[in-house]
């Protein structure tokens, strides 16, 4: 095979081996088994691609692992744990269309349980505040809080995920709106 020149190679599975600690052999890369052409003539760069057996062959990756290839490069993060965000957003490397709502998302799973407890203050102080009102105008005057609540949150993480807001302030921006309101609402319970 002259250099520069590209290599068809086609398998039936291929199996990812994550890399070890101590770097053992055939490790970091991936298992390709009944590939085509079986046998490569006068190949050299085992490095890259070492042969194995008649159709079996392990090709080491540095960057391209399992994740890599599964998961949609646009949305993969939205399904991905808080701890993997958090190491995603610590690489130099990390690409900047990916950046900002990886960003936001992270900040909003922190503020999350904040926001459920201003929510829920929020709504016992509509309902408890006035006892001679009707209950279903209460309930009607708390799905409306529950309606704006959600739309500032939903719009505070779309100006994040497009850079007008820094994705710190898009999902804390609704705690700083809301949780004044949530305290001085419950205060005003009359007990």
């Amino acid at each position: 095979m002259a250099p520069g020149n590209p290599l068809g190679l086609r398998a039936k599975e291929a199996r990812y081996i994550p890399p070890t600690p101590d770097n053992q052999p055939r490790t970091g890369g991936w298992l390709l088994t009944g590939a085509t052409p079986p046998e490569l003539e006068n190949w050299q760069n085992t490095e890259v691609l070492e042969p194995i057996t008649h159709g079996r062959y392990f090709l080491k990756t540095q960057e391209v692992d399992f994740d890599m290839v599964t998961r949609d490069q646009r949305k993969w993060f939205y399904l991905a744990p808080t701890w993997r965000l958090y190491q995603e957003l610590c690489k130099p490397d990390v690409e900047r269309a990916t950046t900002a709502p990886m960003a936001v998302l992270f900040h909003m799973r922190l503020t999350r349980p904040v926001l459920g407890m201003i929510l829920v203050f929020l709504g016992l102080s509509v309902i408890l505040r006035d006892q001679n009102r009707n209950v279903f105008i209460s309930a009607g005057l708390c799905l409306a809080l529950c309606a704006a609540f959600f739309a500032v949150c939903f719009a505070c993480q779309q100006l994040g995920d497009k850079d007008f807001f820094s994705p710190a302030l898009a999902a804390w921006l609704p705690v700083i709106i809301f949780g004044p309101m949530a305290f001085v609402m419950f205060d005003a319970i009359h007990t």
